[in-house]
């Protein structure tokens, strides 16, 4: 508002004075600013999520730690959701995983496969024997 007063006043001289000169806007401290605090869980209670998680039987999959799994994969990966739930089990290569696609929903909630955002994303990352190894269980339970 003051710069176009100000021009108003200089260049197209249709006021004489520029009402908005002594005018101060307050400028906000950055310290002040109260940042929102970033949620993530503690080590304790991952492993705490994780342990539950093992023992729980999901009433339509008893024999499937479906989202123990899934949680277990994202907590060692450090995937996005949508990066893990469109994996299939081709783009996990021995220890290795590739990330190239993401899941996401239609305007008719349906699931379609789409392409990162940039290519940065795009990515091969290693996987600890530990996670290899539930996941091969996983699938071997998946099969039957």
């Amino acid at each position: 508002m003051k710069s176009i007063l100000h021009y108003a006043v200089h260049e197209l001289e249709v006021l004489e004075k520029n009402p908005a000169d002594k005018l101060r806007v307050p400028v906000q401290d950055s310290v002040a600013i109260k940042k929102e605090k970033v949620k993530y869980f503690s080590l304790e209670e991952l492993n705490q999520l994780l342990g539950f998680m093992k023992k729980y039987k999901y009433q339509r999959f008893p024999n499937h730690q479906l989202y123990y799994i899934l949680m277990y994969f994202l907590s060692k990966t450090g995937l996005r959701i949508s990066e893990a739930l469109a994996l299939r089990w081709v783009d996990i290569i021995g220890d290795k995983v590739t990330i190239d696609k993401q899941a996401s929903r239609d305007d008719n909630n349906s699931v379609k496969l789409t392409t990162l955002k940039n290519s940065s994303s795009y990515r091969t990352i290693k996987i600890d024997p530990d996670l290899v190894r539930e996941l091969k269980k996983f699938k071997m339970k998946q099969n039957e």
